[in-house]
């Protein structure tokens, strides 16, 4: 019998909200709050990004030098743990956990795919106890000392799709004994490949080109 894959979305399909900038900001707050001057800058950057004057791989980049720079795995790793659960205990969709856990008991394997980095996103695979994370790969010295560097792609969009097809050839899962949750247009391809796909607690705009395409549409507020 062929293993049954739950494929969720992280930002907004788990959690409330988005996790990067919230991420950033708690880190730099405890760790170097000096860092916050620079705030009005990552506005800036924000502004540069919507203006299409770079890509979104590379406003990623550039807040991970603004408000993180370099930091060793050792340094990161209880920030990370801090806040991954923070967030889990209270910043998640009630009715994700719950299909977290209805999937689990079915048998299913557990699999996130998201545009967040590994660093943090791994975290959030560890402690909701899922099979595998597919996130946007960081960079990281010889001194494992952070790069602010993407390396191999964002896990965002067409390419999530591409990674997402990768690991699945890779374990032998099938395409058509996936279900697939995540909350964003931006997922279409992943939606548009999966066997089932459902869009959860989507914007208004979205959900009524969801409905229009034939998708489930979940509320798990």
């Amino acid at each position: 019998m062929a293993d049954k894959i739950a494929l969720f979305d992280l930002d907004r399909t788990i959690t409330v909200q988005g996790t990067y900038t919230p991420f950033l900001l708690n880190v730099a707050i405890r760790r170097s709050p000096l860092r916050l001057l620079l705030l009005p800058l990552a506005l800036f950057l924000m502004i540069g990004y919507k203006a299409k004057l770079f890509s979104r791989d590379r406003l990623k980049e550039f807040m991970l030098a603004l408000l993180l720079g370099s930091i060793s795995r050792e340094a990161l790793a209880p920030h990370v743990k801090r806040f991954v659960s923070h967030r889990l205990n209270h910043g998640a969709r009630p009715g994700a956990l719950k299909q977290i856990e209805e999937c689990r008991a079915a048998g299913a394997k557990l699999v996130m795919a998201t545009a967040s980095f590994d660093f943090y996103a791994d975290e959030f695979g560890r402690q909701l106890g899922f099979d595998h994370v597919i996130a946007t790969k960081s960079s990281w010295s010889d001194q494992n000392h952070m790069r602010a560097r993407i390396e191999g792609g964002n896990c965002y969009g067409p390419h999530k799709l591409v990674m997402v097809k990768e690991v699945f050839e890779a374990q032998g899962w099938s395409a058509e004994d996936t279900d697939f949750y995540s909350d964003d247009k931006s997922d279409i391809p992943t939606f548009e490949w999966a066997g089932q796909s459902y869009i959860i607690n989507p914007k208004a705009k979205f959900e009524k080109r969801a409905k229009a395409l034939g998708y489930p549409v979940l509320d798990w507020s």
